[in-house]
């Protein structure tokens, strides 16, 4: 195995030789790419003794041969990456991203903006004779912040199932029980009811004044019709429950009133 040393580290520059003077006259240092002073860490008077100098930055040609191996992975990584971004951009501009925090534009903007980063980290990484196809490809265009992909088809699809909302006689029931919600705001059964209807106002109010991200953001809702039955179920048993409670309440207290009355009469 090589011996560890200055002597066998590339990081050594000897054709930059440094001849010292005063008390170290006689000495020499040769140049170093890793120390912060340009030199060895130590000054020798021939090159034999730099078998005993080694730092922390000691580098020989395996070393090298790593890093060469690492940057060449990363740097096939950011190339994939790059292909996805360019892909994921297109298809983005043409079906609309699949979030609703923010417009299509925005989230356009956002993947030219990595795609830049990725360019730069390239930069960093190796020279311009080894960057990938991909760095050369021309960036997307910077899209307005308030573009949205499929604009009339969201709103058709929006108003459809409005309208279907509005048949669902689940729904309807719901809405009529709407004034009641607003009496039971510490109750959870009508506090779901409550941001159930919610849903649907929102939806049309955003169909009314048409706003795109408004529309995809409860169109991204799940279907809520299986919602609007299971909140009339839950709600209708617990009507029921609550009348057997009442009616129960009722004749115990008639049973007591008559037995107050026999206690009169005798």
């Amino acid at each position: 195995m090589k011996n560890q040393s200055c002597k066998t580290c590339k990081n050594a520059e000897f054709d930059r030789k440094e001849e010292l003077s005063g008390r170290l006259a006689g000495r020499y240092r040769y140049g170093c790419s890793y120390r912060k002073s340009g030199y060895i860490c130590g000054a020798v008077a021939s090159d034999d003794a730099l078998e005993a100098l080694i730092c922390e930055g000691y580098c020989d040609s395996v070393v090298m041969a790593e890093e060469a191996q690492d940057s060449d992975q990363l740097l096939e990584e950011l190339d994939h990456r790059m292909e996805n971004l360019f892909d994921r951009w297109l298809l983005w501009k043409e079906q609309g991203a699949p979030g609703a925090a923010a417009t299509d534009g925005e989230y356009l903007n956002r993947l030219r903006t990595g795609l830049e980063r990725l360019r730069y980290r390239m930069e960093e990484l190796v020279s311009d004779e080894n960057y990938p196809e991909n760095y050369y490809a021309p960036l997307p265009p910077e899209i307005p912040e308030s573009y949205m992909a499929n604009i009339e088809q969201i709103k058709q699809q929006a108003e459809k199932l409005w309208i279907v909302y509005q048949g669902n006689p689940d729904y309807q029931w719901l809405a009529i029980q709407h004034s009641a919600v607003k009496n039971h705001k510490n109750d959870k059964n009508y506090e779901i009811v409550e941001k159930v209807l919610s849903h649907v106002q929102r939806l049309k109010s955003a169909v009314e004044h048409g706003e795109p991200l408004a529309i995809k953001r409860e169109l991204q809702q799940r279907d809520l019709q299986r919602t609007f039955y299971l909140c009339r179920i839950q709600l209708e048993r617990r009507e029921k429950s609550n009348c057997k409670k009442r009616t129960a309440e009722q004749k115990k207290s008639l049973e007591g009133q008559m037995d107050f009355e026999q206690l009169k009469a005798s």
